[in-house]
C-alpha cells in the first residue's frame, strides 16, 4: 500500500515538473520574440506608442497588446497565419491614417501603391487571397447592369480569380456572363519557380506576382542593409576588444575598465539579436560587472569577446551572402516577367 502511494506521489511530481518545463519553455520563447521585436522596432524607428516591430523589417509596429497577439500566433500558429496577422495589422493602421469608416476599416493599395481604397473584412480577405483590390459595390453594379447594344459594349469582369467574358443580351440590352476562365490555372514559370495568375480589372494578370516579388526583394535588400550595419558595429567592437586583450597590466586602469563597460551598452543592445548567447553573456559581464573587475579579469574577458565576435561576424557574413543571393535570384525572376 505504501509503495503504491509512493508511486502515485512520484508520478504526480513528474507531471508537475513536466508542466513547469513546458511553461518555462513558453516563457523563454515569448521573451525571445519580444526581444527581437523590440530590437527591430528600435532599429526601424517605430513610434513610442507602438515600439515593437513584428514580421521583419517590412512588418508592422505594434503595442503591447499587438505583440501579445502576435506572440501567440508566432509560437502556436502557422507561417501563413503570422503573415496574415502582420498584413491585417498594417492595413488597419493605414485605415486609421486614411480615416476609413468603421464598416470598411482596412486600407489596401494596388500595384506600386496606386489605386488604394478602404475595404471591409471580407473584402480584405479576398484581397489577401488574390493580391488584387476587389471592385467596390458601385463599380461592380455598374459593370453588371451596364446597358449595351453590342457584345463589344460589355467589359469582362472578375469574380475572385475567375475572369468572365460578357456579351449583350439583345432582349434586355444588359451585359451577361458568357465564358469563364479560371486565372489560377494559368501558370507562369520563372526560373525554377511556378506562379499562378490572378484576375484583376477583367483580365488574367501577373501583376500580383510582380508585386509579391518586388516586396520580397525589398525585404531581402533591407535585411542585407541591416546585417551589414550590424557587422560593421561588431567589427568595431571586436577591434576594441582585441586592443584591450593585448594590453599590458600597467595599461589597464580602473577608468579604462569602467569607460569600456559604459561604451558597450549601446552596441551590445544593437547586436543582441545577431550575437551568440556566449557573446551576449560577455557583453552583460562587461556592462554590468565592470566596476568589480580587476585588470587580469578585464583582459581575459576582452580576449573572450574578441574570439566570440569573430565567430559571430562569420555567421553574419554568411547570412548577408545568403540574402544577397536570394535578392539577385528574385531580381532575375522579375526581369523575366
Amino acid at each position: 500500500m505504501r509503495i503504491r502511494a509512493s508511486l502515485t506521489i512520484i508520478i504526480c511530481l513528474l507531471l508537475i515538473i513536466s508542466g513547469c518545463a513546458d511553461l518555462l519553455a513558453e516563457i523563454m520563447a515569448s521573451a525571445k520574440v519580444k526581444k527581437e521585436a523590440e530590437s527591430m522596432g528600435s532599429m526601424t524607428f517605430c513610434p513610442d506608442e507602438r515600439p515593437y516591430r513584428v514580421g521583419g523589417m517590412t512588418g508592422a509596429c505594434v503595442d503591447e497588446d499587438g505583440l501579445s497577439d502576435y506572440t501567440g500566433i508566432k509560437l502556436h500558429g502557422t507561417e501563413d497565419e503570422e503573415k496574415t496577422f502582420v498584413k491585417g495589422t498594417k492595413a488597419l493602421q493605414k485605415g486609421t491614417d486614411k480615416e476609413c469608416p468603421k464598416e470598411t476599416p482596412y486600407y489596401v493599395s494596388g500595384f506600386l501603391g496606386f489605386g488604394g481604397r478602404c475595404v471591409s473584412k471580407s473584402e480584405f480577405n479576398q484581397y489577401l487571397s488574390s493580391g488584387n483590390i476587389p471592385d467596390d459595390e458601385e463599380t461592380k453594379e455598374t459593370k453588371e447592369t451596364k446597358s449595351c447594344e453590342y457584345d463589344s459594349d460589355c467589359e469582362p469582369i472578375c469574380e475572385g480569380d475567375t475572369m468572365w467574358k460578357r456579351g449583350c443580351n439583345p432582349r434586355t440590352n444588359k451585359c451577361e456572363n458568357t465564358f469563364d476562365t479560371d486565372c489560377s490555372t494559368l501558370k507562369i514559370t520563372v526560373g525554377s519557380k511556378t506562379y499562378s495568375k490572378t484576375c484583376a480589372d477583367g483580365a488574367c494578370t501577373s501583376s500580383n506576382i510582380k508585386e509579391q516579388l518586388a516586396a520580397l526583394m525589398q525585404e531581402k535588400s533591407d535585411q542585407v542593409k541591416a546585417l551589414t550595419a550590424k557587422k560593421q558595429t561588431a567589427q568595431q567592437v571586436m577591434m576594441d576588444a582585441n586592443k584591450n586583450c593585448i594590453n599590458g597590466l600597467a595599461e589597464v586602469t580602473n577608468k579604462l575598465i569602467i569607460d569600456t563597460g559604459l561604451s558597450l551598452a549601446s552596441p551590445a543592445k544593437k547586436l543582441a539579436d545577431v550575437a551568440s548567447d556566449a557573446t551576449n553573456a560577455i557583453f552583460d559581464n562587461l556592462v554590468e560587472d565592470s566596476k568589480r573587475m580587476n585588470a587580469e579579469e578585464f583582459i581575459a574577458v576582452n580576449c573572450k569577446l574578441y574570439e566570440s565576435l569573430k565567430n559571430d561576424i562569420r555567421i553574419i557574413e554568411n547570412k548577408i551572402d545568403k540574402f544577397t543571393d536570394e535578392a539577385e535570384e528574385i531580381n532575375a525572376q522579375l526581369k523575366k516577367l
